[in-house]
């Protein structure tokens, strides 16, 4: 494959990625102004949230060919956060997106809490250790 072919394809390439990004953006109805590739690496991480959101070239294909919602993905992020808080496998958005069982966190954080008030007891405690 000579050279002017590979740029074309990278070009090629290049487009399709910033469209599905402009595609994904028009869905969640985000503003475009503070989004980028991390790296420089286009069709790889999309940072689209100041440094604080990102999103993988599959998962904005994923979002824009099956009209995932903003709120949606979010909740998705968001439930993976919390497996990881508590090692546990995290999910991936096709699954999510299809209904796949959740995680109930409900005792886990009741456990924790209930283990965070026994360490406040004891650092509050006079004596400690």
């Amino acid at each position: 494959m000579n050279k002017a072919h590979k740029e074309l394809l990278k070009k090629n390439y290049e487009k399709a990625c910033n469209d599905y990004v402009a595609a994904l953006l028009t869905l969640w109805e985000l503003n475009s102004y503070y989004g980028f590739w991390i790296a420089d690496e286009v069709g790889g991480l999309y940072d689209y949230g100041d440094g604080c959101f990102t999103i993988s070239m599959c998962d904005i294909v994923y979002c824009v060919e099956n009209n995932v919602k903003y709120d949606e993905f979010l909740k998705y992020q968001e439930y993976n956060v919390k497996c990881l808080d508590y090692n546990l496998h995290t999910m991936n958005l096709e699954s999510w997106h299809m209904g796949a069982p959740r995680n109930d966190f409900r005792k886990l954080d009741a456990l924790r809490e209930e283990l965070n008030n026994e360490v406040d007891k004891l650092n509050n405690s006079k004596g400690g250790f």
